[in-house]
């Protein structure tokens, strides 16, 4: 057929905006070259896409693999995992990202994890593998720690801590140890915060260890 792609853009699509197009693409984007795909495109809507278009949908969309002669390998399917390089593995959760251009589509396995046993992480808080072993993902493993605790649990002269009960102590044995003042935690019942706000009032209970606090909404 021969045609050619345009280099420069004849018309802006706004994908996000015109989802019948994002559609159209979604189903007929085959891996084939690109400049067949925009004349198949131009058939559907009148204007041809320019080379940058093309790259930049199927770069966003997760089918940069497809554009090699012979379709090349296809995306990884949903549920796939990879490691991300620093211990930690990422699933796939879903066909595309939600925000053009990002990874959302892509989650931590041990959050998910998390979230399947306990509910929604509370929020200001992360999950932490509580034997720092990254491959341990039992519910009574994970713990959802607050954010700003991870510089007492991980810095300089931090409590040594090796389970979900040592972790829980941890805050109290660096305050003991004369470490300041910083939030800690009970390993007891539900694990409240010890710590109040400035008014007086008693913080939002945090998952310690395990389980999501009832003010947290688990459902």
């Amino acid at each position: 057929m021969g045609a050619a792609l345009p280099e420069r853009t004849v018309r802006t699509v706004r994908w996000s905006r015109e989802p019948e197009k994002q559609a159209w693409m979604e189903a007929h984007d085959r891996g084939q070259e690109a400049a067949l795909l925009s004349m198949e495109f131009e058939g559907a809507f009148g204007f041809p896409l320019a080379g940058p278009q093309v790259s930049l949908w199927r770069s966003t969309n997760g089918r940069q693999a497809r554009r090699s002669h012979g379709g090349g390998k296809p995306p990884s399917p949903v549920g796939s995992e990879r490691d991300t390089g620093k211990g930690y593995v990422l699933v796939k959760v879903a066909e595309h990202p939600r925000v053009p251009q990002s990874k959302d589509n892509w989650r931590m396995k041990h959050v998910l994890a998390y979230e399947r046993a306990h509910g929604p992480v509370p929020e200001g808080c992360v999950v932490v593998f509580a034997d720092r072993d990254h491959s341990n993902f039992s519910p009574g493993n994970l713990v959802a720690v607050p954010r700003s605790l991870l510089g007492l649990l991980n810095g300089p002269g931090a409590p040594e801590w090796r389970d979900a009960e040592t972790l829980s102590a941890a805050p109290r044995r660096r305050r003991r140890a004369g470490a300041g003042s910083a939030g800690g935690f009970s390993s007891r019942g539900r694990g409240r915060t010890t710590r109040r706000t400035a008014g007086g009032r008693r913080p939002a209970p945090t998952a310690w260890p395990g389980g999501a606090s009832r003010k947290a909404g688990r459902p």
